[in-house]
């Protein structure tokens, strides 16, 4: 089955103006990817599968958002896979936004989500072909 390594596409957000690199690629990849810029320290963790996390400016500030996956080939537990760091990037991006959400107000989450994943789905699908 073919597979999408060592590439990388940004994410749009439309809504809340986040900007999102998504890194399909090794911790060598990855690492050449940041060029020498922080991640958040607690999300350093080289045996996860896949992780969501954020870019720091050298004053410390946000700079952006990051997925890092190590593969894609659109099978069930990478599409799995997909959708749940896409879940932690809502999050991040609501929080940071400031928006309440939870059972009593699920919108901003679920169209959160599903504009990522689309976006998502389609820049992937360009560089699977």
């Amino acid at each position: 089955m073919k597979k999408i390594t060592n590439k990388h596409f940004g994410l749009e957000d439309k809504i809340y103006h986040s900007v999102t690199d998504v890194i399909i690629g090794d911790w060598e990849y990855f690492t050449k990817f940041l060029r020498g810029r922080e991640i958040e320290p607690d999300v350093q963790n080289k045996e996860w599968i896949a992780e969501t996390g954020t870019i720091i400016n050298d004053d410390g500030t946000l700079m952006n958002y990051y997925i890092r996956i190590p593969a894609i080939d659109f099978t069930t537990i990478n599409y799995c896979t997909i959708v749940h760091e896409l879940s932690h990037l809502s999050f991040y991006v609501l929080d940071r936004a400031g928006i309440k959400f939870g059972a009593e107000n699920q919108e901003p989450f679920t169209y959160l989500l599903e504009m990522f994943l689309s976006d998502f789905l389609t820049k992937a699908m360009k560089l699977y072909k």
